[in-house]
């Protein structure tokens, strides 16, 4: 049988852990009161709950920042704030098998503000291969470790583009669909968000979700 765990990752323009601050009471009549929001966030990555083969740490956000001038004509890329590098960590706690292959796969929606959609948007970075030691956020430095003998497999790059069919992080079917027994790491660095020229309207905060599709193949 099959099963697949399914986690979404918020894809954000703007921080989504944060404090809001309006004005006070006015003592006299308003024109107008708009408010900014005054955000703060900590920690990259999230940890969710799961069984013996789960995805055990994604990023809490990609934060492509805000302010930004539409280009008119060129394609531009926007790289990620924050961490230059973040995790997707999968554990794989099972007994063995002999037929313990997994996937992890990642799938871009749309990117929208209301009904206005950003079309032809890509998200993209690089891949690495590494290890994780222990329970705590790869925030720590003692988390991410080599790889070692982990036998999963990462494509040099990744792209994610809205409408596009799931893409394949990393996977693991090691030797003879045994796959390796602890946790492993997909290192995302490079991150970031091509705009194409002509498509992004000003003042609009475009978001949406990366899904992170997590199967087994038994």
């Amino acid at each position: 049988m099959s099963k697949k765990k399914l986690v979404a990752g918020l894809l954000a323009s703007a921080s989504v852990l944060g404090i809001c601050l309006s004005g006070g009471t006015a003592l006299a009549a308003e024109v107008q009161k708009e408010d900014t929001t005054v955000g703060i966030g900590f920690g990259e990555h999230v940890n969710p709950p799961g069984g013996e083969l789960q995805i055990a740490w994604l990023p809490k956000s990609f934060d492509f920042g805000s302010g930004h001038t539409p280009d008119a004509v060129n394609a531009v890329d926007y790289t990620a704030k924050g961490a230059a590098k973040k995790y997707v960590v999968v554990s794989d706690a099972r007994a063995e098998s002999n037929a313990d292959k997994w996937i992890l796969t990642a799938k871009l929606s749309d990117l929208k503000d209301g009904a206005n959609t950003l079309s032809g948007a890509t998200l993209k970075f690089n891949t690495t291969l590494m290890g994780y030691s222990g329970d705590k956020a790869p925030e720590d430095p003692t988390s991410v470790i080599p790889a070692g003998t982990r036998t999963a497999v990462v494509p040099a790059t990744a792209s994610l583009t809205p409408g596009a069919a799931a893409t394949t992080v990393m996977n693991d079917d090691g030797a003879g669909t045994t796959s390796f027994k602890g946790k492993s790491a997909v290192e995302m660095s490079d991150i970031k968000l091509n705009v194409l020229g002509g498509k992004a309207l000003d003042n609009k905060t475009y978001t949406g979700t990366v899904t992170w599709s997590l199967d087994d193949t038994l």
